[in-house]
């Protein structure tokens, strides 16, 4: 007898073989006064033209280009390193340990207070970035983003309780055997889907469909007020799965290739893109290294809305066409635009070797067939599978 939970698999079919102006600001204890700091574009330095102190690599900050991983900005949440511990968040105009937590301090516009209405501490003369603040405050106080050993055990317990729980809820609906009902793929309209926790919570995909045998990566995250899975899958899992934090015309992602599901976060790679606000049009490579401690390498990314052929849209998602260009190499594809349970935008994208391939999330919903496009392929047909999970 089957689980009458059903499961519905949301995925963009691509068929492929494989600017914003650096910000300048000073820092200064109030307007006028004396320089602390000069923020120049990606370096953090004492003046213009002087020794560089920081290095903001997309969202890592690094001793120089290259050099070691001092802090990560995660969205609102300042990391050690990509997946690492809390150290503290940016709530709005705060800075605070956790969001429930005491102030530690208030940006108050271009003024950097303890608290509202307090003595300032530092003037911001010019506008900085996320990055930038984060880079500038760990020089000037980087006690900001030092945790007491209390501190970090009560933090790390929190994380282990809270990714317990999350684990439990997906193992119980989205991770397991799965039997396909249905597809408007005839070519996928049975078969079986497995899908396993790895390492560093990436998650590998089994896929034996009616007449296809498909393999993908997964990573947790989560997505309007549920858990779900990003995927992408192909053909002898010959996929790489990007997520890309969105911050106006900044892209910042990572690539996550089939491996990771065994080798975890150490195999990942990076690539940031920057380029219109509206996200269409092109975006220039400014940082990127493959995955499994590939080369780096730069190019342009080209965005534009993307519209099935049948003449369908999307409640579920923004699509784009997407072409990487290095040099007289052309890689097409499309991507999607997911937003997140805290409101906040990602695009999700995918790199293959053998002929089509998939990109998508996996959702806990009730299998109801009518939210619009399910998939597109390379097409330009929409479509969805659904499956409902065995019993165990």
């Amino acid at each position: 007898m089957k689980a009458y939970q059903m499961v519905i698999l949301t995925v963009v079919f691509l068929s492929v073989t494989m600017t914003l102006q650096a910000q300048e600001a000073d820092i200064r204890p109030e307007p006028g006064g004396k320089r602390l700091l000069f923020v120049d574009g990606d370096d953090i330095r004492n003046e213009p033209g002087g020794k560089r102190k920081l290095f903001i690599d997309g969202n890592e900050l690094r001793t120089e280009p290259g050099g070691k991983v001092l802090l990560y900005v995660d969205g609102d949440t300042i990391r050690p390193k990509f997946g690492g511990i809390r150290l503290a968040v940016i709530d709005d105009d705060s800075i605070r340990r956790n969001p429930t937590s005491k102030r530690l301090l208030f940006i108050d516009g271009d003024d950097i207070r303890p608290e509202p209405g307090g003595k300032r501490l530092y003037f911001i003369d010019g506008k900085v970035t996320r990055q930038q603040l984060v880079a500038v405050l760990y020089l000037l106080k980087p006690e900001l983003f030092k945790l007491t050993p209390k501190e970090e055990e009560a933090i790390k317990a929190a994380m282990k309780e809270a990714e317990a729980e999350s684990d439990a809820a997906m193992a119980s609906v989205l991770l397991g055997k799965f039997d396909v009902l249905n597809s408007s793929n005839s070519d996928w309209g049975g078969g079986v889907v497995s899908t396993v926790r790895g390492k560093d919570g990436f998650h590998y995909l089994d896929l034996k469909l009616k007449k296809a045998n498909l393999s993908g990566i997964g990573m947790k995250k989560p997505g309007n007020g549920q858990d779900e899975l990003w995927i992408a899958f192909a053909p002898e899992g010959a996929v790489a799965l990007a997520v890309y934090d969105i911050d106006g015309g900044k892209l910042t992602g990572k690539w996550i290739p089939m491996n990771a599901a065994k080798d975890g976060k150490e195999v990942l790679g990076h690539e940031t893109l920057e380029g219109p606000a509206s996200l269409t049009g092109t975006f220039k490579i400014v940082s990127a290294k493959a995955p499994n401690n590939g080369a780096e390498y730069s190019g342009t990314a080209t965005l534009a809305p993307y519209k099935p052929a049948d003449g369908n849209s999307s409640d579920l998602f923004d699509l784009y066409s997407v072409t990487w260009t290095f040099g007289t190499v052309k890689i097409p594809g499309v991507a999607a635009k997911v937003k997140t349970a805290n409101g906040k935008s990602v695009l999700i994208a995918a790199s293959g070797t053998k002929g089509d391939f998939a990109v998508g999330h996996v959702t806990c919903e009730s299998a109801t067939l009518s939210k619009g496009i399910d998939f597109l392929t390379n097409k330009g047909a929409a479509g969805y599978i659904v499956w409902t999970k065995q019993n165990e």
